[in-house]
């Protein structure tokens, strides 16, 4: 709970210091939360610090501090899978799948994209639109932002299939956050629609 409450601060602070004393939190509490004992809180608390990870990864640059992200998410898989808690499954694999962006864009990596791509698909396996729609509307919104990321790492003919996969993902998200009256969440994919399409108008014709 210390470490959820540094991280809630960190990310609205934007400040590191905070961020790293979540981790740390984190890393105490799997002191005792050992995955013999108490395996799904085990997997909680390896979540969490990945999700700490990331935000400090991110915010930094830091390709190691992502590395140790992504090895905390596959280490919460080992016991979040989808049979035993399929939603905490699909969050982790959300999670995965946005570090993993991250890191593919600093390494200029599309291999590596199409595998972030297939982690965050693997997650509407349970995330479906009738069981679970602002979830499955959020991932959709993620995948527009992966596909839109990875755009900008191709030529011209695959730069358009990605952002036109973007606009599909995005329109997908905000037609249930319309349905769900959620305006922060439509305001916001509303406003990414906009960037891919500035993007994709913006495209130079290619060459003859």
């Amino acid at each position: 709970n210390v470490g959820n409450t540094l991280l809630a601060l960190g990310q609205r602070q934007n400040d590191s210091v905070l961020l790293e004393d979540a981790a740390a939190a984190y890393r105490e509490a799997l002191k005792e939360y050992a995955r013999d004992r108490t395996p799904l809180e085990w997997a909680m608390a390896q979540n969490n610090l990945g999700v700490a990870l990331l935000a400090l990864g991110e915010r930094e640059r830091e390709p190691r501090t992502l590395h140790a992200a992504v090895t905390a998410f596959r280490e919460a898989l080992k016991e979040r899978t989808r049979d035993r808690v399929p939603l905490d499954w699909a969050a982790t694999l959300v999670n995965l799948s946005g570090t993993l962006t991250h890191l593919c864009v600093m390494d200029h990596d599309t291999v590596g994209l199409g595998e972030a791509v297939s982690t965050c698909r693997k997650a509407l396996e349970v995330r479906t639109r009738d069981l679970a729609p602002l979830d499955w509307a959020m991932t959709q919104e993620n995948l527009a932002i992966l596909f839109s990321t990875w755009s900008k790492l191709e030529t011209h003919e695959a730069a358009t299939a990605k952002l036109s996969e973007a606009l599909s993902a995005v329109d997908a998200s905000i037609s249930v956050y319309r349905q769900q009256e959620t305006p922060h969440d439509f305001e916001r994919a509303t406003r990414l629609r906009a960037n891919i399409l500035a993007v994709l108008n913006a495209l130079p014709e290619p060459p003859p």
